[in-house]
């Protein structure tokens, strides 16, 4: 699962090693990368429901689920509502514990500047912030951008409002009897 913001293709540098061993599938959640925003209000139970449909129709019972950032939180929220289709799950610069007030009160704020000024000049920045300072090149900073380019105003209004409303998931976590990948990275300034 991409995460906030990001397509699929961002899985493109890992598939082919992955693919190796797994048959690896990289779905862009709604409106994001090549799929349309189905409307505003985009929770993370319907990008999960979006994932089990995705998978019913390729006939597959059971996955293991990567997320990486919000998709991390799709993930989790697919392991509350279908565990049986999980083999195990990994989180990659995500978490399991909804948003303090603090960061969801940065989130509304986020959604009253892209719903007055439009998104291109949030995603300029955001796409910065996808990297560490210390690693970031040009090329990587080409590849973020391009990313996270033609991301829409509703996409990035919705998956906003999603995120603010997603439920904590520690316990699902705790619970989670299954194998669990959770990489974060000492530089990540989101998480």
């Amino acid at each position: 699962l991409h995460g906030f913001l990001e397509t699929s293709n961002m899985w493109n540098t890992f598939s082919p090693e992955l693919s190796k061993k797994y048959r690896v599938i990289s779905i862009d959640l709604p409106g994001h990368g090549n799929s349309d925003c189905i409307g505003y209000t985009h929770t993370m139970e319907q990008m999960a429901q979006c994932v089990v449909s995705v998978l019913t129709k390729l006939k597959i019972r059971k996955v293991k689920l990567i997320g990486h950032s919000m998709g991390g939180y799709v993930a989790l929220e697919m392991a509350a509502i279908h565990p049986e289709r999980i083999e195990a799950i990994g989180l990659i610069h995500s978490h399991a514990a909804s948003d303090a007030d603090e960061k969801k009160d940065n989130r509304r704020k986020l959604i009253d500047f892209v719903s007055r000024n439009g998104g291109s000049g949030f995603l300029k920045e955001f796409s910065k912030q996808l990297l560490s300072p210390i690693a970031s090149n040009k090329d990587l900073q080409n590849t973020a951008d391009q990313l996270v380019k033609d991301t829409s105003d509703l996409a990035i209004l919705s998956a906003t409002e999603a995120m603010i409303n997603r439920n904590d998931h520690t316990s699902t976590l705790q619970n989670f009897n299954k194998p669990v990948l959770w990489i974060i990275g000492a530089l990540d300034t989101f998480v």
